[in-house]
């Protein structure tokens, strides 16, 4: 049976405007009480989603005061030095590369927290499965991850 174009656009339109509600909700600010009410009845909905994002500390009170970065060691077979790779230095960045590239920094502040440790295992595995795949490299011996902190700065 098909369900009528009208039934569809009708469908599709709500499931819009219900995503942008919810994630409207989650990201206006919570001075109020009734945003806080919306948010704890939409809370269980974001989190089964993943829709969730978090606390955005980018503007004062509460900005983010640490650098963390991700260096990635290659130990190939048949080689002696590992060939290193890191993620992104914030300080190295352009404002446009900082813009561009801002969810991909804050994935790499998140995995190296000690919160997320079980991750690591299997976000070297996955780095492992990519590196060999561009590199046309077939069973490195070892991937090492280190993590990396630049403590308290002073934001400009």
């Amino acid at each position: 049976m098909r369900i009528p174009p009208r039934i569809q656009s009708l469908a599709r339109n709500s499931f819009i405007v219900a995503f942008l509600l919810l994630v409207g909700i989650d990201a206006f600010p919570s001075r109020a009480r009734a945003v806080e009410s919306l948010r704890a009845l939409i809370d269980p909905i974001m989190d089964v989603t993943g829709l969730w994002q978090g606390p955005w500390s980018l503007f004062a009170p509460q900005v983010d005061k640490e650098n963390n970065w991700i260096e990635i060691r290659f130990f190939l077979s048949g080689t002696a030095a590992p060939r290193v790779e890191r993620s992104p230095f914030w300080g190295e960045l352009s404002c446009w590369q900082k813009f561009l590239r801002s969810r991909e920094i804050e994935f790499y502040d998140r995995i190296s927290n000690e919160d997320n440790s079980a991750a690591w295992p299997s976000y070297a595995r996955y780095l492992r499965r990519r590196f060999e795949e561009a590199n046309s490299v077939h069973r490195n011996k070892l991937v090492e991850l280190k993590s990396e902190t630049l403590g308290q700065f002073t934001p400009a």
